[in-house]
């Protein structure tokens, strides 16, 4: 399951990465995706908030992971 995971997370950011690659080169910088989070972050507070959490949520110490020792 561990290497599924991977695969999918690894798949999703490609996607992503492929997106606004083609969104930069079809809609200049406004269409791209960081220039669209930082506009909208500018109206909702709640988004550079949310992205803290996802952060924290991702990156924090799991003392019960065995693979983090």
């Amino acid at each position: 399951m561990k290497k599924l995971t991977l695969i999918f997370t690894c798949s999703i950011i490609a996607i992503i990465g492929i997106y606004d690659i083609y969104a930069l080169t079809e809609g200049g910088g406004e269409a791209t995706i960081s220039s669209v989070i930082i506009s909208l972050s500018h109206d909702f507070l709640i988004i550079p908030f949310l992205a803290g959490v996802l952060a924290g949520h991702l990156f924090w110490r799991m003392d019960s992971n065995k693979d983090v020792k």
